[in-house]
């Protein structure tokens, strides 16, 4: 290894002490600290910033001394907002989010801050902004008021938004060229993108070439101060493998990893370039798992398709590091033939998984391609020639090499998560993956519901260990206590809770467990205990699109509206070929944010595609509008479709935890002329 590199990486520790040092004085906690990134979380707007400066000053003062080929300077973002943390220690929201698209647009250096940032700390000694003016982000719903200002040390040096930048030392191996200040790697002069602790393992392998480099090494180095599983060494091994070309990386058994291709490393040349909006960082990838085509030549084999597909996406749907598109979208293409690229494009996805299945006997066929939406290429494909026992394992081996396949980064709870957990016997799955086909068709009444919660007793009696089940025969009690199907509402309850209590303690951090607790929880209302409930199905379940849509009803009931708005808009980009009920849920956020002609289109929208729904807030909503006429024209309609509506029994099925509010909408149902 050269002494240039050997000071790179010198002072790449030195940098992380700065941050720790300085973080930690502001009382701030450092959540990741992956290659030359980190993430912090601070109480204050104020601690933050005067971290961020000293982290600057300290860094600036530290690269004069250093030859420029080994100095190292870093961007900083600031934002206040939202942040949701997981038990597991990762964060996520909106907070993180803007913070990390603002490092983008300032020379290094410099601390960049939105306009919350800088509102929050006024008057602060010391600092001057400057105004970069409003700014659209990549993933960012509305632009950002953007300013920059500079630790001490760069005050007098070029504008934040102009910096003096080299064409960074490359390395070029082979048909591929790393850019190392750029963080880029080209395969045949066009970009390629990998995940970040990929990009840093393959650094380090590089700056180490003459040498084995150990596991060990590898995981302290890409994973520092954090505990993984080795298996994830294997996964980004395996992705550079399949980048940079299976001859690039040696194995040593027992031992570890060597770089072993030819490199040339190009040293650095001076060009002036304005910053502006940096190139923006690749995406999470996202993923639409198409229905899988039944090959056999019994057409009742469909359901077996179908299940496969849904409990790969509700595997999936797990981890927070891939957006997986649900099912009620992606089921709106069985039968059809498409163009891959198309479907990406409605969907708004990255790439696509497609499959199909045969079944003969006790034998079965599965085939799976992963295809790149952008080119449809296909990146990934494998038979699998199992017997029907080995459904689960095919399944965990499909989400494995998915995750491999889009270079996911895995927490050590997602790695756990990553397996398939909903029944341990066919004949258990099979009627479970009945019961989800009659649980997605029906009609939410009675019998619509019956012949899902019968597939699914049968399969509990099968399998009584299945968390999944159990959660979902909880969610059929809570819909029964809600809208009396077949029990007392408080004998339904009492049944759903204990369906609850078995699937948490099966597993403790199944996210459709958790959602059916809070929904039963706010039945009860509790309204408090609703929300953390909620919480915990969205920290286990990051990407189910359902759970983000029954948590927003779960906030907007519990006076937390615009959080209920922001699930709902998740939900709908998770699932953009929603179920009609998703308008509903919708339309309440909206109307208990008071954003009454944003609810009436939501509303509207869900009358239209289910008759009969939403009636209700069609008639307060006009009321509250000011369209008295309108509100009786909607209270007629509301009487035609349901003649038996009264005002006091539909009081009982509401669970908002503004009494006032829900006075006020009682008011306005009989100012429309309703029946009490």
């Amino acid at each position: 290894m050269s002494q240039d590199e050997d000071e790179t990486i010198a002072a790449l520790d030195e940098a992380r002490a700065v941050f720790r040092r300085e973080i930690a004085a502001q009382d701030g906690r450092i959540i990741d600290m992956a290659g030359d990134s980190v993430l912090a979380l601070f109480s204050s707007a104020a601690g933050a910033l005067t971290a961020a400066l000293a982290v600057q000053e300290s860094l600036v003062q530290a690269a004069d001394q250093l030859p420029s080929q080994t100095q190292l300077h870093f961007r900083v973002g600031l934002h206040l907002g939202d942040v949701i943390e997981k038990i597991d220690g990762t964060a996520y929201g909106d907070g993180i989010n803007t913070a990390a698209r603002l490092q983008t647009v300032g020379r290094p250096g410099c601390v960049i801050g939105s306009d919350a940032v800088k509102a929050a700390v006024r008057g602060m000694a010391g600092v001057e902004w400057e105004d970069l003016g409003e700014l659209q982000f990549k993933n960012l719903s509305s632009p950002v008021r953007v300013f920059a200002t500079c630790a001490r040390g760069l005050a007098s040096r070029n504008s934040p938004l102009v910096e003096r930048r080299t064409l960074g030392r490359r390395y070029l191996f082979g048909d591929n060229e790393v850019i190392l200040d750029e963080r880029r790697l080209l395969v045949r002069g066009e970009p390629v993108a990998i995940g970040a602790r990929a990009f840093d393992l393959m650094l380090l392998l590089i700056a180490h070439r003459d040498r084995v480099v150990t596991k060990a090494e590898m995981l302290e180095h890409v994973w520092p101060g954090m505990v993984v599983e080795e298996s994830n060494l294997t996964v980004h091994v395996s992705a550079l493998r399949k980048v940079l070309g299976a001859q690039s990386l040696a194995t040593v058994a027992g031992r570890g990893y060597r770089f072993v291709m030819p490199l040339e490393v190009k040293e650095p040349t001076p060009v002036q370039s304005p910053a502006g909006p940096q190139a923006q960082p690749v995406e999470r990838a996202s993923l639409a798992v198409l229905p899988f085509v039944n090959m056999s030549d019994d057409p009742l084999q469909e359901h077996f398709a179908d299940g496969l597909v849904e409990d790969i996406i509700t595997t999936l749907s797990k981890i927070s590091g891939i957006a997986v598109i649900a099912r009620n979208s992606s089921v709106a293409y069985k039968g059809r033939s498409v163009d891959v690229r198309q479907v990406a494009r409605e969907l708004g996805v990255s790439h696509v998984l497609e499959g199909s299945v045969r079944k003969g006997g006790s034998q079965i066929r599965i085939t799976a391609q992963l295809i790149d939406a952008s080119s449809g290429a296909h990146i990934w494909a494998e038979r699998y020639d199992r017997t029907l026992q080995d459904v689960f394992t095919v399944q965990d081996e499909i989400t494995l090499m998915l995750a491999t396949e889009l270079q996911v980064q895995l927490t050590e709870g997602e790695q756990t998560r990553l397996r398939y957990s909903t029944a341990h016997n066919f004949e258990a799955w099979s009627h479970w993956v009945r019961g989800l086909a009659h649980y997605r068709r029906a009609d939410l009444t009675p019998d619509g519901m019956a012949p899902a919660l019968a597939s699914w007793q049968l399969a509990d009696t099968l399998d009584p260990r299945s968390a999944s089940l159990n959660a979902m025969l909880g969610l059929l009690h809570y819909l029964d206590a809600r809208f009396g199907f077949w029990s007392s509402k408080e004998a339904a309850i009492e049944q759903g809770n204990v369906r609850v209590a078995r699937a948490l303690s099966l597993d403790p951090q199944h996210p459709d467990a958790h959602m059916t607790r809070s929904l039963l929880l706010l039945l009860q209302r509790q309204h408090a205990q609703a929300v953390a409930a909620a919480r915990q199905s969205l920290q286990y379940g990051p990407n189910a699109a359902d759970n983000a849509a029954f948590a927003a009803f779960v906030f907007a009931d519990a006076g937390l509206a615009e959080e209920a708005v922001s699930l709902m808009h998740r939900a709908i980009k998770l699932c953009p070929i929603h179920p009609p009920f998703y308008l509903g849920h919708l339309g309440k956020a909206y109307r208990q944010s008071r954003r009454l002609e944003e609810a009436t289109s939501a509303f509207e929208a869900y009358h239209r595609l289910s008759p009969g729904r939403g009636l209700v807030d069609l008639v307060i909503l006009c009321r509250q509008r000011g369209q008295a006429e309108e509100a009786r024209r909607w209270a007629s309609v509301l009487l035609a479709s349901d003649p038996k509506f009264r005002i006091g029994a539909w009081a009982e099925t509401q669970f908002c935890s503004d009494r006032a509010g829900l006075d006020a909408d009682t008011a306005a149902l009989r100012a429309a002329g309703l029946p009490g």
